[in-house]
């Protein structure tokens, strides 16, 4: 698998880039790993699936289920392999599944609690061979069978199975120290050719394809252009933070561009409100002022010509009233009018004859 032209190591030691050294070119190949794992995590077999190859995966314990839900191109063969089919316990690992192995793998009694034991099924790499790949050209071999080995290798057909490349784990679990002494030399016999050791794994070539060994000269380097799976999970996490930051503050701009554009409307109308209130107050109080102005005019001897006017004959129509004896002004002697506008009392309702139309008028522009 390539992630912008690099290619993503999945392996736990890289194994998967020094076979696409080898197999860079093929498109469409075919591996069988046993003991294949997680279909992930330290698998040597996921960047060629990713390309399009397939193959053999043989896993007895419970990662069964998901390494073939993974990988449906696959043969997957929930079983252990060994010299023989029949069954046998397993001690799956708690802790540490990718240190499961079969009970007679274990050295005394297994440990209380670190390991569930149930039975699995076994078969021979002659028999998965002959199943599901007979006449296939095998491309790499994987056996990882912790401490199983050497009974795969004795007990496989090696005349009729002629991987182009075989990868063995070959040391005691976490030390660099090989125990291959009891079945390399079953492959250098059957014309194998140890090619590299990458301090967990021995590789050979088959002796018809020694053209390989040049791709082993030298270790994992730069220049084979990969990352790593973790690390380009890493990267890959980062930048889905990097774009979901970056989405972020373009959403917070865009809201702070809504919010200043929002102020400003709300401003707007607060300044048209504001001035609309103060010409609504203005027009309420100019009736009240015009009122004041008016009755202050009325008031005044020296107001407006035309009040000045009608003054004279304010007193005029009151005199006359009082010489038809209006109960009302009974009390004011003839010329006690002053300047000042009089106040006059609505008469209470009586029966007496309508005015004349000239007393109406007279007392119409007095009022």
């Amino acid at each position: 698998m390539l992630a912008a032209d690099r290619f993503i190591s999945y392996a736990q030691t890289f194994e998967d880039i020094l076979l696409n050294r080898v197999f860079k070119d093929l498109a469409d190949g075919f591996y069988i790993d046993i003991g294949a794992y997680h279909p992930v995590i330290g698998s040597i077999t996921k960047a060629f699936y990713d390309r399009g190859w397939s193959g053999i995966n043989v896993e007895p314990a419970s990662i069964f289920e998901e390494l073939e839900r993974a990988r449906p191109r696959d043969i997957n063969i929930k079983a252990a392999v060994l010299d023989r089919e029949t069954k046998v316990e397993f001690c799956e690992d708690r802790s540490d599944r990718g240190m499961s192995k079969l009970a007679s793998g274990i050295d005394g009694e297994p440990e209380q609690g670190r390991y569930e034991t149930y039975e699995v099924q076994t078969t021979t790499l002659n028999h998965l061979v002959t199943k599901y790949a007979a006449g296939r050209e095998i491309n790499f071999l994987k056996i990882d069978a912790e401490g199983a080995e050497t009974t795969i290798i004795t007990a496989t057909d090696w005349k009729s199975i002629r991987p182009q490349v075989i990868i063995v784990e070959a040391t005691a679990p976490w030390t660099n120290s090989l125990v291959n002494e009891d079945w390399e030399p079953i492959l250098l016999k059957n014309k194998f050719i140890r090619a590299y050791f990458d301090g967990i794994n021995v590789f050979y070539i088959r002796k018809e394809n020694n053209d390989f060994l040049k791709h082993f000269e030298y270790p994992v380097n730069v220049l084979d252009n990969y990352v790593s799976y973790t690390d380009f999970e890493k990267d890959h996490a980062n930048s889905t933070l990097r774009n979901e930051n970056w989405l972020l503050q373009s959403q917070c701009s865009s809201m702070t561009t809504q919010i200043s554009s929002l102020s400003a409307q709300m401003a707007n109308q607060i300044s048209s409100l504001s001035a609309q209130l103060a010409e609504q107050e203005r027009a309420m109080k100019e009736p009240a002022t015009r009122y004041k102005r008016l009755v202050s005019e009325l008031r005044d001897p020296g107001g407006p010509r035309a009040l000045t006017m009608l003054l004279p004959l304010a007193r005029g129509i009151r005199r006359t009233r009082s010489l038809f004896g209006s109960p009302q002004h009974a009390s004011h002697p003839e010329g006690a009018c002053t300047d000042t506008v009089p106040v006059i009392a609505h008469a209470p309702h009586t029966t007496e004859a309508p005015r004349s139309l000239s007393k109406r008028v007279a007392l119409g522009i007095y009022r």
